[in-house]
């Protein structure tokens, strides 16, 4: 049996491991403690395969890790309106008082590309989440130029994002507000330059007024972030400002992603530490984003074929085509005509002074810009008869933007041209108005092809399923 000495000695020997082992953890701890600098990063993407203790790199080296993962509201795109009364009577119909219209910048704000007056904003056009003014009574249509990406509210606006009331939505959200019959709440549900349209009513502006809040507005996608905090290893990197990060793919096998660093200027100030680091879209969401858009815009060129097939008739298309090559063969004659009088005015001419040696030039360049229009017009019908089923809109579009500038050009030519006439010196103004004479009859020739041509193209601009279902008539040159 132990003795009672026996027992302290025990007890001593444990209460001293006891302390040894917990100054071994403490000092262990020590050295385990996170010693990097801290920075903090917004992702207003996904970042499902990040965690915490995940890795951080620049240009491919590891350089730290990411220390903490959560959620955040903060709306990047966030704007106010301030209510004004009006002596006008309510509109009750469908037809707006007021249009703006906005685009984006970067996801970070809405901008005010136009309006229809400044009694809706009297600022500089392209200005950042502008304070816009809205009137009671008065019925407003806004155009959001990327409607599908950074669909607008209309809110009762809160500190922040976590107490905002949605009161009307573009896109798939419905608002508290959108079947009140008063405010008229319209959406044409347009991925981009998508339209809505609502009336000011007393019940609107009371809503958005309510629990203390304001008039203002939104995009309902930038509304949570996630926040990524991470701790940078200072004897591996050295950041700077101006330093980008993005989510990278750490492993496909897991499933596990990375943040990567790239950038920043050495010459720059170092980035303070506890500060933003700025991030840039990762690969996967440029691509998705990329795939939608091409989807988008299939969807409406095969919306485009369509209607265009509709109705469509045997012979239709070679119609379109045959009236073309005649605008084309008067515009052919034309240039002939034009050589032949170049070719009198070299002879009657000559020997006149410098003034008739640049007309001359004049006309060379002249008879070159309209054989730029034959080809380019020539290019067009060839489009139009190889492409029925394919439909290359944008080689056609490509080539009536080429001819539209052309005949701009040529016109030009001509005018220039006819300057140079009344230039030529009193001794020879008997031939020059020989010449001006014939000048004006090809030039009422051109006129008459350019606008036949001209006739055309604004069909096909206007309507452009028109190549197909052939509604309209062709102008002929006049005989």
């Amino acid at each position: 049996m132990a003795t009672r000495k026996q027992k302290m000695k025990v007890g001593v020997f444990l209460a001293t491991c006891f302390i040894i082992v917990a100054a071994a953890v403490t000092y262990l701890s020590g050295l385990y403690e996170d010693q990097g600098k801290h920075y903090w990063i917004e992702f207003e993407e996904s970042v499902l395969g990040l965690f915490e203790g995940g890795q951080v790199e620049y240009l491919g080296v590891p350089v730290g890790k990411v220390s903490d993962i959560s959620v955040m509201a903060k709306s990047m795109m966030r704007g106010q309106f301030t209510i004004e009364e009006t002596d006008d009577p309510p509109n009750t119909g469908e037809e707006p008082d007021h249009r703006f219209r906005f685009t984006n910048s970067d996801d970070k704000d809405y901008q005010i590309s136009s309006f229809s007056s400044d009694a809706v904003f009297s600022g500089f056009p392209f200005s950042a989440d502008p304070t816009l003014t809205l009137q009671i009574g008065q019925r407003y249509e806004a155009t959001v130029a990327n409607s599908g990406s950074h669909p607008l509210q209309i809110l009762s606006q809160g500190a922040d994002a976590k107490s905002d009331v949605v009161l009307l939505s573009q896109g798939g959200v419905v608002g508290a507000l959108e079947e009140d019959p008063e405010i008229a709440w319209k959406d044409d549900g347009a991925r981009y330059e998508g339209k809505i349209a609502f009336t000011v009513t007393q019940r609107l502006v009371d809503a958005m007024n309510g629990r203390g809040h304001q008039p203002g507005y939104r995009c309902s996608v930038h509304v949570f972030l996630a926040r990524v905090e991470l701790s940078i290893a200072p004897d591996k990197v050295a950041l700077h400002e101006g330093v980008r990060a993005k989510i990278v793919v750490s492993s496909l096998a897991t499933g596990t992603n990375a943040i990567s660093l790239s950038g920043g200027d050495p010459q720059a100030p170092p980035l303070p530490v506890d500060s933003q680091i700025f991030s840039t879209p990762s690969t996967i969401t440029a691509i998705s984003t990329q795939i939608e858009a091409v989807v988008d815009s299939l969807a409406n060129i095969s919306s485009l074929i369509s209607s265009g097939l509709e109705g469509m008739e045997e012979g239709e298309l070679a119609q379109i085509a045959q009236n073309v090559n005649l605008l084309l063969e008067d515009g052919r004659k034309f240039i002939e005509s034009g050589g032949a009088l170049v070719d009198e005015a070299s002879q009657t001419v000559s020997g006149v002074r410098e003034d008739a040696k640049g007309l001359m030039e004049e006309f060379t360049l002249l008879s070159a810009d309209l054989s730029a229009l034959a080809n380019n017009a020539n290019k067009m019908v060839n489009s139009v008869s190889r492409k029925l089923d394919a439909l290359d809109l944008d080689a056609m579009e490509s080539s009536l933007t080429r001819t539209l500038d052309n005949i701009a050009e040529v016109s030009e030519s001509l005018n220039d041209a006819l300057s140079l006439f009344e230039a030529l010196s009193a001794n020879t103004l008997h031939e020059a108005d020989n010449m001006e004479h014939a000048m004006r009859r090809v030039l009422d020739e051109v006129g008459e092809v350019f606008e036949a041509l001209g006739a055309f193209i604004k069909q096909l601009k206007d309507d452009p399923s028109s190549m197909l279902r052939g509604p309209g008539t062709i102008k002929e040159p006049r005989p």
